[in-house]
């Protein structure tokens, strides 16, 4: 009987998860893997989440849009599929002579890689670390990583018509206009890019 890919079963057998998934780097940046002890003490902005991630966390930290309903569904979606690894994760600016890294922002996709052979991806970084070019980086590590998985097709993305800003980010990396987003937020439209 085949594993129905839509089950924790189904991702444990199809893809041979690893228990533990490595950050992916980027030549000025740590793309870290969230785990759900990471979210919740970030969340309780406990002093055991540096140690947790490894890194610097600013006083300015979370990132907009980072609140309660964000934080309920990445915990939901890591409580039904624990075994799924790596399609969350913080950006971290890495220091040059070997300091301590930085936490600058968070991206992924807002389902595990394996639920999704078009899945959707989001991110956002602290104001101190924008427009440096550290969010389009990010977006292309994290899109190389997930067409990784042979059977991804495209990844999509929405944003706001006015988040200029966030529509640079999604050109420079490929995406193309592909017309209104699906929500569930109004108003928003959507980027697609296409395995190549």
């Amino acid at each position: 009987m085949k594993a129905d890919p839509m089950t924790q079963e189904g991702i444990s057998s199809s893809i041979g998860v690893e228990l533990s998934t490595q950050d992916i780097v980027t030549p000025r940046l740590e793309l870290i893997p969230i785990t759900m002890e990471m979210v919740q003490t970030g969340f309780a902005r406990s002093p055991e989440f540096g140690r947790l991630v490894n890194a610097e966390v600013p006083a300015e930290w979370p990132p907009e849009g980072w609140d309660a309903d964000a934080f309920n569904y990445v915990i939901d979606k890591m409580t039904r599929y624990p075994n799924a690894r790596g399609w969350g994760r913080y950006i971290a600016v890495k220091v040059p002579d070997g300091g301590r890294r930085i936490l600058a922002g968070t991206c992924g996709a807002t389902l595990p890689i394996e639920l999704n052979d078009d899945p959707e991806i989001g991110y956002g970084m602290l104001p101190s670390f924008q427009r440096c070019g550290y969010a389009t980086e990010a977006v292309a590590a994290l899109v190389a990583w997930i067409f990784e998985h042979p059977h991804v097709r495209s990844v999509n993305a929405q944003t706001f018509p006015h988040l200029q800003p966030s529509i640079r980010v999604l050109a420079k990396n490929g995406f193309e206009f592909a017309g209104p987003g699906p929500g569930p937020e109004k108003g928003t439209i959507l980027f697609r890019k296409q395995r190549q």
